[in-house]
C-alpha cells in the first residue's frame, strides 16, 4: 500500500499517510472515564427492551428472563445468558439473572437439559453455562431449597451429557437429538452458509448433516474447528465446562451435607486426569480438542483452549504456558477466534472474529490463574473496541473484527446490533480495565 503513495505528490502523499496512522492511533488510543461510561449508560437504558415476562416464545418459561437481541435473536438462548448476565448483575438486575437461573433449571426439570433456545432450536442444548450462571447467583440467593433445586437440576443435566454426550474413556463430545430429518432440515435452512462443503452423495451428507446439528449445539456455528466430525472430538471448550459442573456440585453437595461431595470430587479429579493425559499438548503449551476416532490432537488452534484457564483445570505451570502461547491469537483489539488460515469458505467462528464471549473467557482465565496484569491489558483492548465502534455507530454490535477493530467482520448472516453478551462483558471487562 505504502508503494501507491510514491506516486502521489509528496505533500499530499504524507497528508494520506498523516490521516491513516492517526485513524488507527485513536482506535487503539486508551478510552477516557466520560467514553466508557457513554457506553454505560447506553447499556443500562437499553437493558429493558431485552428483558421479556415468562411467555415469550413457543416454549413458555415460567420466569422473567433476558434476550441476546432488541430486534434478531429475541428469545432464550443458553450459553448468551450467562454473559448477559455478567452485565445485568453489574447494573443491579439480580432478579433478571436469577429469572434466568431459574429458567434454566425449568428446562433441565422438564427437558433433562437446557436446549439452544427456547423458540425452534429445541433438538440440542449449547454448551452448558448452568453452573456457572447458577454460582453468578449464589453470590445473593441464599434461600436453602433454591440452592437444593439448584443441585437437582445440575445433576440431572449432567447426567443428560453422561449418558447422551460421552465417550467410553468419560470425556464428552457436542450432538444432538435430532432425527435424520431435522439434521437435513437444518443443513437445507444454512446452506448459504455451508456452500461449497456440502457432500453430495446422500451417506456423506447424512453424516455431514449430523456434523452440522453438532456443530450448532457448540454454539461454535460455524467454524473450521473440528473439520467434518465434531462428534468425534473431546472438545476442550465443552469438557472445561462440564469439570465447572462437577465443581460447582461438590461445593453445593459440601453446604447442603448431603453426602455426595466426595463424589463429585472425584469426578472432577478423574476429568481433569483425563484431560491432562489427552487434550494437554506438552510441545505447543496450549490444551486443545481430542479426536477420540484417530486418538490424536487437534492440530487446529483457537480461544477455546482458554476454556482451561477460566474453568479451573489448568495448572500453574500450564497457564504460564497458555499466556505465552497466546500471542498468535491476540491483536492490538482483542483475542482472535481461531488462528488464521486457509479455509473451503467464510466462517463466522474463525479468524478475524472477534467474539466477545471468549474475551471473557480469556481474561477471567488470567485473572483466575493468578496473571491480573495481562487480564488487565486484553480487558482494556476489549473496551476500547466496543467503545470506538459505539463512536462511530451509536451501537453494540455481536462481534468485532479482531484484525481491524472495526465491524467489517467474516459473516454468515447480516450483522444487526446486539446488547446480550457484547454489553455483558463490556461491563465485565471495563470493571477489570478499572473504569
Amino acid at each position: 500500500m505504502i508503494h501507491a503513495y510514491r506516486r502521489i505528490p509528496s505533500a499530499l502523499g504524507f497528508l494520506l499517510l498523516f490521516t491513516l496512522f492517526s485513524r488507527a492511533d485513536e482506535a487503539l488510543k486508551q478510552p477516557t472515564m466520560a467514553e466508557v461510561e457513554a457506553v454505560k449508560q447506553f447499556i443500562h437504558a437499553s437493558w429493558p427492551r431485552t428483558f421479556h415476562s415468562a411467555n415469550l416464545g413457543n416454549f413458555p418459561l415460567p420466569a422473567p428472563y433476558s434476550s441476546p437481541g432488541v430486534t434478531r435473536f429475541t428469545g432464550f438462548y443458553y450459553w448468551d445468558t450467562y454473559f448477559t448476565s455478567l452485565g445485568v448483575i453489574r447494573d443491579g438486575h439480580q432478579e433478571i439473572a436469577r429469572g434466568n437461573a431459574e429458567d434454566m433449571m425449568y428446562l433441565i426439570e422438564t427437558m433433562g437439559y437446557v436446549p439452544n433456545g427456547n423458540d425452534s432450536e429445541r433438538n440440542r442444548s449449547q454448551p452448558p453455562v448452568g453452573a456457572l450462571q447458577i454460582q453468578l447467583c449464589l453470590e445473593f440467593v441464599k434461600d436453602r431449597a433454591w440452592h437444593e433445586r439448584a443441585y437437582a437440576a445440575l445433576e440431572k443435566e449432567y447426567g443428560t451429557w453422561m449418558a447422551f454426550r460421552a465417550f467410553p474413556d468419560g470425556l464428552n463430545h457436542y450432538g444432538s437429538y435430532a432425527t435424520p430429518r431435522q439434521e437435513n432440515e437444518l443443513l437445507q435452512s444454512c446452506r448459504s452458509r455451508l456452500d461449497p462443503t456440502i457432500p453430495e452423495k446422500p451417506v456423506a451428507r447424512q453424516k455431514f448433516a449430523a456434523h452440522v446439528m453438532a456443530v450448532a449445539e457448540s454454539g461454535w456455528d460455524f467454524t473450521p474447528r473440528w473439520g467434518d466430525h465434531c462428534q468425534e472430538y473431546a472438545s476442550v471448550d465443552l469438557n472445561s465446562l462440564l469439570l465447572m459442573t462437577e465443581r460447582v456440585e461438590a461445593d453445593l453437595a459440601g453446604e447442603l451435607a448431603n453426602g455426595r461431595e466426595r463424589l463429585w470430587r472425584e469426578r472432577l479429579e478423574k476429568r481433569q486426569s483425563l484431560m491432562n493425559r489427552l487434550l494437554w499438548d506438552d510441545q505447543r503449551g496450549l490444551y486443545v480438542d481430542y479426536d477420540e476416532s484417530t486418538g490424536q490432537r487437534s492440530s487446529f488452534i483457537s480461544a477455546a483452549s482458554y476454556f482451561p484457564l477460566f474453568c479451573g483445570v489448568a495448572n500453574s505451570h500450564q497457564a504460564e504456558r497458555s499466556i505465552q502461547a497466546l500471542a498468535g491469537l491476540e491483536t492490538d483489539y482483542g483475542v482472535d477466534t481461531c488462528l488464521p488460515g486457509k479455509r473451503a469458505r467464510v466462517y463466522q467462528w474463525d479468524s478475524p472474529n472477534l467474539w466477545p464471549p471468549l474475551q471473557w473467557v480469556v481474561v477471567s482465565g488470567l485473572q483466575q490463574s493468578g496473571h491480573p496484569k495481562e487480564a488487565r491489558r486484553l480487558a482494556l483492548k476489549y473496551v476500547t473496541t466496543v467503545v470506538r465502534n459505539f463512536q462511530s455507530s451509536g451501537q453494540l454490535w455481536e462481534k468485532y473484527n479482531a484484525r481491524t477493530g472495526k465491524t467489517d467482520v467474516a459473516g454468515e448472516y447480516k450483522m444487526v446490533p446486539m446488547l446480550g453478551w457484547t454489553a455483558g462483558v463490556f461491563l465485565a471487562c471495563s470493571k477489570v480495565a478499572g473504569y
